[in-house]
């Protein structure tokens, strides 16, 4: 059995989101080495692809930084988002999303999602109307330590642009290629 560091597991972060990473990287990058880039952030693909556990901050950080390191598209953490609205990720509630609940349902209970993913960050809909919403980023700071805040606060533009796309392609799936 492989050792894992138990303080990179922190119930931060979703595995999922990392397993979605790795799916997208192998398939639209062969040539990075995917268990290197788990084992340099901190745990390995095998404890991600399981898709099963959590990771902390710091380890979200330092996968982030080695993915910048090996990748320099600039929406890479949006594409990664949208590509993740699929049955691989998802499991069965991709077709309660994409063929039950309507783009407005989704909209209006979006502040949702998130908790199944993350314990940290949590999104709230301002405003929604057809293939677009406003969303309102919060940190949730209890239980973290002032380090663990910096560290999520300098990759909020990830987490974000991550987000951005996992919820844009909400309204792709509804054939709304314009989603915002």
């Amino acid at each position: 059995m492989e050792d894992i560091n138990y303080n990179l597991t922190k119930q931060h972060f979703n595995t999922k989101i990392y397993k979605s990473y790795l799916q997208y990287i192998s398939k639209n990058y062969p040539s990075v080495n995917i268990s290197s880039l788990c084992e340099i952030a901190g745990l390995s693909s095998d404890y991600i692809y399981k898709g099963e556990g959590w990771v902390s901050i710091e380890f979200n950080s330092k996968f982030m930084k080695e993915i910048k390191s090996l990748i320099s598209d600039p929406d890479f953490e949006y594409k990664v988002g949208q590509a993740s609205f699929s049955k691989e990720i998802m499991g069965p509630v991709y077709y309660l999303m994409r063929d039950v609940l309507t783009l407005e349902e989704i909209y209006n209970n979006i502040w949702k999602f998130p908790k199944y993913f993350n314990k940290v960050v949590s999104f709230d809909s301002i405003k929604k109307s057809s293939g677009e919403v406003i969303i309102r980023v919060k940190i949730n700071k209890e239980d973290l330590s002032s380090a663990e805040i910096s560290t999520l606060q300098s990759s909020m533009a990830d987490i974000v642009n991550n987000s951005l796309g996992y919820y844009s392609g909400f309204a792709k799936s509804k054939n709304i290629d314009s989603a915002k």
